[in-house]
């Protein structure tokens, strides 16, 4: 863990994706109250947040368990002059009331306490008629050769196709407006951009067993990408308390 904070302490997006397409789906919420208050869960370094600020008018207040990622949050928001809260808070035992939030925004994150789990748990944090945008990984595909199976099984079991997941948040009592699959710009992005920092980590950390190992990881979790992104992406679900 303290390797992967280390890592990626000083970049903006600890996942795929691109600006367009954050603006994109926070443009596709009703929301025209000016006095909403938002939750970014698994907040990182502050680049989702920025762009929820610059979007939605409201009280924001940026989430995550690693310190090491609030104080460049931090930093962020007061040279931009955003009035947004920090707090460090495990996503999985949040400190806030019942039905405080007009929306809860998490980009990538909710996989660390899993998919079912969080959108059932963070509900109640959510006003009657609220929102919820998450972005998770997501089977594009109904079938999959067995190697990209084996790949996400082992490192997610939750993964699912779109449609399932789907099915989860109407269960939980959600109404999905819309759902948008992360294209692959984004990943080509975020990928180009966390390439430059292998060889700097990998000096910083003399070449230890454990920083080596860690750079081959990413680099296979890339080659994995490139050889079966038809088959998953990370998608936005897009979804409005209705119970």
């Amino acid at each position: 863990m303290e390797l992967i904070i280390d890592f990626f302490k000083s970049m903006d997006y600890l996942g795929p994706n691109c600006k367009e397409e954050s603006v994109k789906v926070i443009n596709s919420l009703s929301i025209t109250n000016k006095n909403i208050k938002i939750a970014d869960i698994g907040c990182g370094t502050g680049r989702p947040t920025e762009i929820l600020a610059n979007e939605l008018n409201g009280k924001i207040i940026a989430i995550d368990l690693a310190e090491e990622f609030l104080e460049p949050a931090k930093k962020r928001f007061n040279d931009k002059n955003l009035n947004i809260e920090t707090s460090c808070q495990d996503m999985g035992n949040l400190n806030f009331d019942v039905e405080e939030f007009d929306l809860i925004y998490s980009e990538g994150s909710i996989y660390n306490i899993g998919f079912e789990k969080g959108i059932n748990y963070w509900k109640k944090f959510i006003k009657l008629n609220g929102y919820l945008v998450v972005a998770e990984i997501s089977w594009l595909t109904e079938k999959r050769p067995k190697k990209i199976q084996e790949y996400w099984d082992y490192y997610y079991k939750e993964i699912d196709t779109c449609e399932n997941k789907i099915k989860q948040l109407k269960k939980a009592g959600y109404k999905v407006i819309k759902h948008f699959i992360v294209p692959p710009k984004c990943w080509e992005n975020y990928y180009n951009h966390v390439e430059k920092y292998f060889n700097p980590f990998l000096k910083k950390h003399e070449y230890s067993k454990e920083a080596i190992e860690f750079i081959e990881e990413f680099k296979t979790e890339m080659d994995i990408y490139n050889e079966f992104n038809d088959y998953f992406s990370y998608v936005f679900y897009i979804a409005q308390r209705i119970v």
